[in-house]
């Protein structure tokens, strides 16, 4: 949240997610994204991980391989954009 002073920090214990997005979303959750997700024989990995303010996570998903830009609306939509491995899905 851009402020001219701190406003909340919270610590994410366990986030293995590399190269992340953080967005805001309604009642005082974040949107944590990291670019990368691959595809395991047990399924594709969830590069979505929404936590409370308290840093306990309250919804997991796949948003897929090669995000670019994530963006978070105050009701709570989301918008993904992916560069061109993304498209073709370099990870599986």
């Amino acid at each position: 949240m851009h402020a001219p002073h701190l406003t909340a920090s919270v610590e994410l214990p366990g986030l293995e997610l590399a190269h992340v997005t953080v967005q805001p979303l309604p009642g005082e959750r974040v949107l944590v994204v990291g670019a990368r997700a691959r595809w395991r024989p047990e399924g594709a990995d969830r590069n979505a991980i929404v936590y409370d303010s308290d840093g306990h996570v309250v919804a997991e998903a796949t948003l897929g391989d090669g995000i670019s830009h994530v963006f978070t609306t105050h009701t709570g939509d989301i918008w993904v954009g992916y560069f061109d491995e993304g498209v073709y899905g370099n990870h599986g």
